[in-house]
């Protein structure tokens, strides 16, 4: 009779290794980056924003106190009680100058000047640029589109308004699927821990900007989301699973079976490998909310049940824990 191998966790020697790694890795981050000011004229020029001339979309203003004009003075009264992270898609000059001198195209099919901002932008290098000052909720989160279970006490406290007025941001240089640079992970992390620290801001109120729009920013900001979290809330990064073709794949022994399909959650965790005692490698998954399997595999019997769900981005969820069949 063939055995079947179930997914079983990693030595403790290599854990021991990966929890040493990462307290060297917290004292590095702990380190103050450099921080520029856009209200600082020298800030402003060497991020390519004048404090004297105007752009064609600024009236008249220099570019620089047009971009400190784009956002909610005052927040209306509110304080922040969110951070939401995003990517530029490109780099911190080039956005600036797309947010004080840009068009787009809107839905009337006319083109119009960019509303955008952020509270800061941090850079490749390590560096934070501040622009927005924090009293004031930036121009950064755009429409809300079919938004997911993370966003939802953040769309709470908005009501009818903008969430911005509650949120604190970060644009951040590269792509979605760039791997960031050490310095500038660095960078993010220390912002968000000293925002966290000053305003009260639980782990959990931490958002990626898709979690607010998966229509048309579905992958902001990217892969540096889960580091974050990871680095934060103590959640473990997993391994993504082998590439889907819609063929089994066997790696170290464990079958992966192809089942790409969207389940619903009853309300379950995720796991770094298939068993209810692995470290969770995120927030639960509310019940409600649609998850997108890419395989399933033999783990730990939780209730007479040993199928596991596996996600592209590697984590493993038990089946007991959705509303369909599985397999």
């Amino acid at each position: 009779m063939l055995a079947v191998r179930v997914e079983v966790p990693r030595t403790v020697r290599l854990v021991k290794a990966e929890l040493l790694a990462d307290r060297c890795e917290e004292e590095i981050i702990m380190e103050t980056p450099r921080v520029y000011d856009i209200r600082n004229n020298a800030d402003a020029v060497r991020f390519g924003l004048s404090p004297t001339e105007p752009t064609q979309n600024s009236n008249g203003v220099p570019a620089r106190d047009f971009l400190l004009s784009r956002c909610i003075l005052g927040r209306h009264g509110a304080q922040p009680r969110f951070i939401v992270l995003h990517i530029q898609e490109g780099s911190t000059p080039g956005s600036l100058d797309h947010w004080v001198a840009g068009r787009v195209q809107g839905r009337d099919g006319q083109w119009h000047e960019v509303q955008a901002s952020s509270t800061v932008m941090v850079q490749r290098d390590g560096s934070i640029l501040r622009v927005i000052p924090e009293e004031h909720g930036p121009w950064t989160n755009g429409r809300v589109q079919r938004p997911t279970w993370q966003s939802a006490q953040l769309r709470a406290l908005s009501g009818v308004g903008s969430p911005n007025l509650h949120c604190l941001t970060i644009e951040a240089e590269g792509l979605p699927n760039d791997e960031m640079p050490e310095p500038e992970f660095r960078a993010v992390l220390w912002q968000v821990r000293d925002w966290m620290n000053r305003y009260d801001i639980p782990v959990d109120n931490i958002l990626p900007h898709s979690s607010i729009d998966s229509v048309d920013r579905p992958h902001c900001p990217g892969a540096y989301y889960h580091r974050v979290m990871v680095a934060l809330a103590g959640y473990r990064e997993p391994s993504p699973p082998p590439p889907f073709d819609g063929q089994p794949k066997t790696t170290n022994g464990v079958v992966f079976h192809p089942f790409k399909r969207q389940v619903t959650s009853n309300g379950v965790n995720q796991r770094l490998w298939a068993s209810p005692t692995a470290p969770l490698t995120g927030p639960l998954i509310p019940a409600g909310e649609q998850i997108e399997a890419v395989y399933w595999i033999k783990g730990d019997e939780v209730d007479g049940n040993d199928i596991w769900l596996v996600k592209d981005s590697g984590p493993r969820i038990w089946s007991g824990g959705v509303k369909e069949a599985v397999p």
